[in-house]
């Protein structure tokens, strides 16, 4: 490894780099295992309860985001529900409107040719 390092120095960068000199030597790193200590030492072994909390913190944040969107999701479906309501009953409105305008054109007719009979 040494060896490596004086031909390469470029390479002598410390901390987890793909193409540090311990990964040309070892191998690259992989998932769920600590750089130098072991196939068994995993994060939540090194790390301890650090990283478990972390990953619980994740899980409530996760929760309440849940929690929050099924709030916002309620809350919009009542305003929609409240605003077909609303609008139900200006249709109604206006249908009750419209056989009025037409009873009364009805009336205006049926004057209008009684008015013309007796002109005639």
């Amino acid at each position: 490894m040494d060896d490596i390092a004086e031909v390469h120095p470029e390479l002598n960068i410390p901390g987890s780099v793909p193409n540090d000199v311990y990964s040309k030597v070892i191998g690259p790193d992989t998932h769920g295992i600590v750089r130098t200590l072991g196939k068994r030492a995993t994060p939540s072994f090194v790390y301890g309860p650090v990283y478990k909390r972390a990953q619980a913190e994740k899980r409530d944040f996760d929760a309440r985001v849940e929690l929050e969107v099924q709030k916002a999701s309620s809350a919009m479906k009542i305003e929609m529900a409240e605003k077909l309501a609303e609008a139900q009953k200006e249709i109604e409105a206006m249908d009750k409107k419209l056989s009025e305008a037409k009873e009364e054109a009805k009336e205006d007719k049926k004057q209008w040719r009684e008015n013309y009979r007796k002109q005639k």
